[in-house]
């Protein structure tokens, strides 16, 4: 099963078996020798656990809260849709943006320089995609949840994201020392993070679309609300999380 434990799974910690999952998160971190087993010399602790701890605290807190204002009736409402409504807005929020905290525990520098990366790219697609498709946009990518977003504006918003990943990313993470990877795999991290910033701007305008309102919240208004500022970002960060594992940037 998903929590089975191997040779693989072995600790030096008395009584804590290592779950194999948890293992590979240590080792794909450079926390664990390739190939071997945790040891107390390596790893100090269980850091998947130190990562993803809070966030499940949270998710705790979260709903048995929501259930218990339903139950002794601190608020009105009805209790399945407040409950379901609280922990949409905390996984939406909380558990995307969380992410920033999981690439800022990628070690030292590495990590801010992973979020910072994640936040030019998500700022490139959005500024160009905005300036582009305001003033040359034509036609429609995505009519019935945003009318005003343009294939023009989308195309030069990705490409601005390409861009920044291949001159300003690539170099940001060369100086970590990870110079073995190509500008080529950059502009492909460029490309995915603008599609990522593209699908969580969507969402968001179909949430409101959904809700018949115009602005999430009272700031910033007519300009969607101050959600609508990082709705790209939230569906961002996840994606470099795994990506920084998967091309093992550090």
């Amino acid at each position: 099963g998903i929590f089975r434990c191997g040779n693989n799974g072995a600790s030096d910690y008395p009584g804590f078996n290592w779950p194999e999952p948890m293992f590979f998160y240590s080792r794909r971190i450079g926390r664990a020798p390739q190939g071997g087993t945790p040891n107390a010399d390596v790893v100090d602790r269980p850091t998947a656990a130190a990562g993803l701890a809070p966030m499940a605290v949270m998710f705790l807190l979260v709903t048995v809260v929501s259930m218990l204002w339903y139950l002794f009736k601190a608020g009105p409402g009805r209790a399945v849709i407040g409950v379901a409504t609280s922990m949409f807005a905390f996984a939406y929020i909380g558990g995307l943006g969380g992410y920033a905290g999981l690439l800022l525990q990628r070690g030292s520098s590495h990590g801010v320089r992973l979020l910072l990366a994640t936040i030019l790219c998500v700022v490139a697609y959005d500024v160009v995609g905005y300036f582009v498709g305001s003033r040359f946009g034509v036609n429609t990518i995505a009519p019935d949840v945003s009318p005003h977003k343009t294939v023009e504006g989308t195309l030069a918003g990705v490409g601005a994201s390409i861009l920044v990943s291949m001159i300003i990313v690539a170099r940001m993470l060369d100086w970590s020392g990870a110079p073995h990877h190509g500008l080529l795999q950059f502009g492909c991290v460029g490309f995915v993070l603008g599609v990522a910033a593209l699908l969580g701007d969507l969402c968001e305008s179909m949430f409101k679309r959904d809700l018949g309102i115009k602005d999430l919240g009272s700031v910033l208004p007519g300009h969607g609300g101050f959600l609508d500022r990082f709705d790209g970002l939230l569906f961002a960060l996840p994606v470099m999380f795994f990506l920084s594992l998967g091309l093992n940037l550090f």
